[in-house]
């Protein structure tokens, strides 16, 4: 669809082009259309004919054929599908591009062990008891 477009657009401009070079007297300066392209059609150019005819013959013989996927392409399309369809969460690494799947409960777990290995788990009542020390200290 965009070939026969943009063919068309060559076609037009190229009418434009033979028109002006035939008549050098003829010219559109009186009307401003500030840049934009002229609405008139552009006139018949009975020497551009035959190659206009002949460029929408090559055109309408033109036929696609359906790209051929190297072994490389189909094995990416084949994991990049495995991919969307996996339930698992892919992990960054944290000093290397490395990324790491694994389930989000094994994730999640892995996480709790690697904050609690530096923090420990404080009381409930710890919170209040260093709000009451702050209180003091500024007293």
């Amino acid at each position: 669809m965009r070939l026969i477009e943009m063919t068309s657009k060559l076609i037009y401009r190229m009418r434009w082009r033979a028109f002006f070079f035939l008549n050098p007297s003829t010219s559109e300066r009186g009307k401003d259309n500030y840049g934009f392209n002229s609405k008139r059609t552009p006139p018949l150019v009975p020497d551009v004919n035959e190659f206009e005819t002949k460029m929408t013959e090559l055109i309408q013989k033109v036929e696609f054929k359906t790209s051929r996927t190297s072994e490389f392409q189909k094995k990416l399309s084949a994991y990049s599908e495995s991919i969307h369809n996996n339930n698992s969460v892919f992990i960054a690494a944290d000093k290397t591009t490395n990324l790491y799947r694994m389930s989000a409960d094994h994730y999640e777990a892995l996480m709790k062990k690697n904050i609690e290995k530096e923090y420990k788990k404080a009381q409930a009542t710890s919170e209040t008891n260093v709000a009451k020390q702050n209180l003091l200290h500024k007293a």
